[in-house]
């Protein structure tokens, strides 16, 4: 059973979002408040969902025209350390990025962390966005924009799949792709009323 992150070396029954797709999403919404030095933070590339959604935030950017210089294009540990590592990389550039995509909101957490530490507002100088839709990600206080996956339904589905695969484990393996949300925060440019989602 692969939750999330898919195997191509250990072909199994699959439940997660098109990370491709939703990658494309916030950064074109993230693109479409102005900025054009963008940067990305992915996790490890040998996650099949951190690959996507780099693959997603590269192939925007390049249809919107915005080139993605290959040392802002980071892999690193999927935590709020590897965000704070990151950051630290990104902003020592003489002109850094003004957009960092990131490939989890702990990543992205870690970046504003940084950004702030260093006396960048969070959006006005930096803009950053998530992806995964933690809770505390979305609260008034982070405000982050990134993309909500659908867990109580993911992990419902995971369920049902492997109820299924052990009453027949020889039954066809199957692919679930549920719907995401873009979820708008404030740390995208969005200027939005405190009650919550909006443009």
């Amino acid at each position: 059973m692969q939750l999330a992150r898919g195997s191509e070396r250990m072909p199994g029954d699959f439940v997660g979002v098109d990370d491709v797709t939703a990658a494309r999403e916030v950064l074109a919404h993230g693109l479409g408040h102005g900025p054009t030095r963008v940067a990305t933070v992915i996790g490890p590339r040998f996650s099949s969902a951190s690959a996507d959604r780099e693959r997603g935030f590269l192939a925007t950017a390049a249809d919107h025209g915005v080139p993605v210089p290959p040392e802002w294009r980071i892999s690193t540990s999927l935590d709020n350390a590897g965000g704070r590592a990151a950051a630290a990389a990104l902003l020592a550039a003489p002109e850094p990025p003004q957009l960092i995509a990131c490939g989890s909101d702990e990543l992205a957490i870690g970046v504003m962390e940084l950004a702030l530490e260093r006396g960048l507002r969070v959006p006005g100088d930096l803009a950053v966005t998530g992806f995964d839709g933690l809770p505390h990600s979305r609260s008034a206080l982070v405000g982050l924009t990134t993309i909500v996956q659908p867990q109580f339904e993911m992990a419902h589905a995971s369920f049902d799949l492997l109820q299924l695969r052990l009453a027949d484990p020889a039954r066809p393996v199957q692919r679930m792709v549920l719907s995401h949300e873009l979820w708008l925060g404030r740390t995208c440019g969005c200027t939005l009323p405190t009650s919550g989602n909006g443009d």
